[in-house]
Order: C-alpha cells, then structure tokens, then sequence
C-alpha cells in the first residue's frame, strides 16, 4: 500500500495500517505519498499510478524514488494526471493538502552517505517538523521556560535579602 494517503472528511479512529474505501463510507484518499523500491518503482509511476487517476480518482498522487532522489507527481485535472511542475528546490505544490513536498538529507553515521527524505514544507518553505520533532522542540521551550522562572525567583530571593539587609543596617544605625 500507499506510505502516506490524506483522506479529507473522515472521522478519526486511530491509526490505520491500511485504507479500505469500502470500510470508509466509499472515501477513496485525496493524496498519496508513495516510497518507490527497486522492485516496486516501474508500477508506482505505471501502473498503480493508472489506477489512482482512473480508479480512485486521487487529486494528489506522488512517488519518491530513493535510488534516484527524485519525486515526480501529478495532479487530477478532469479526470487526468497532469504532471506537477518542480519549484527550484525540486519540490512539488500539494495543493490537496496545501503544502509542498521537498526532500530534506541528513547526515549518516558511520561516514555512509548523508541520506535524503521525503519532508512537507509550509507555503513560506519552513520545514515542518515531525510529531517528534514537535514534541522535543515543545520539551526544550518548556525547559527553558522553568531555567527561566528559576533564574526569576533567585533574583527576587536575593532582592528581598538585600532588603532584609537594608533593613537590619538602618535599625543598627538607628540603635
């Protein structure tokens, strides 16, 4: 099956390994990402890609070959896959979901060659971050935000203990 379809319009019921239209109240998905293979790349640009557009009739369909780090993609229009138009980075408009599709490399370990993933960008070309990503960024503000409080009422503790100290000094001269 598909790495990644958007079906719009469905009730959520958790993760699902696979998408069964029949199961679904008839709704077939609105965009699909598929991850090409040795094996399986002549069929996702040939075959299965006849099928998305004359059977499922799915607006947005892209496949992204690791072999080749390329992503090709086509859009629904009346009933025919027109091919979409790389930006200069080679990403591709989405415009089922609203986003682009680029490809993001990282660095391997073991001084392998970096690698390169498929990775959505927003309209203004910011990376979005993966649910990971999202929740470490989310730990790291939170993190910071106690380092802050913290640092906040050390100085106050030291600003009342000058105060006290003020106070001791006056009522020794006074004495």
């Amino acid at each position: 099956g598909p790495d990644l379809y958007v079906i719009k319009g469905v009730t959520d019921k958790g993760f699902r390994q696979s998408w069964a239209s029949w199961q679904e109240s008839n709704k077939n998905p609105d965009f699909i990402l598929e991850l090409a293979s040795k094996k399986t790349a002549n069929f996702d640009v040939g075959g299965k890609k006849t099928i998305y557009e004359q059977q499922l009739k799915t607006n947005d369909y892209v496949v992204y070959n690791p072999q080749t780090r390329k992503l090709q993609g086509w859009h629904l229009v009346k009933n025919r896959y027109q091919d979409k138009k790389p930006n200069q980075q080679g990403w591709l408009w989405c415009p089922e979901i609203g986003l682009w599709l680029g490809t993001a490399t990282y660095p391997f370990f073991q001084n392998k060659k970096p690698i390169e993933i498929p990775r959505f960008y927003d309209k203004n070309g910011q990376l979005l971050p993966t649910r990971d990503e999202a929740e470490a960024q989310r730990a790291q503000e939170a993190e910071q935000r106690a380092e802050a409080q913290a640092q906040k009422a050390h100085a106050e503790a030291l600003e009342k203990e000058k105060q006290v100290q003020r106070a001791d000094e006056a009522e020794q001269r006074a004495a």
